[in-house]
């Protein structure tokens, strides 16, 4: 699968198969210019699978980056 694809394929599920469809389908249509970076309330995301969540490197790395800030600012 190609990147869009897997994007489409996210939509798909949380505008079809989500309690929060309709939700999830006004933030897509309304942040449409911002493709895969529309805002989700994560508050209303089903639960995660309990297998692993495999992160690729980079984006291990940004929420490292991000960790590391965030604790310097609670200091």
């Amino acid at each position: 699968m190609t990147r869009e694809e897997y994007v489409e394929k996210i939509k798909e599920i949380m505008i079809k198969k989500n309690p929060y469809r309709r939700y999830h389908q006004e933030n897509f249509t309304t942040y449409n210019n911002l493709g895969e970076m529309a805002p989700i309330n994560s508050a209303i995301l089903n639960d995660m699978p309990s297998e692993k969540i495999i992160l690729s490197w980079d984006v291990y790395q940004y929420l490292l980056a991000i960790s590391e800030v965030t604790n310097e600012t609670l200091q």
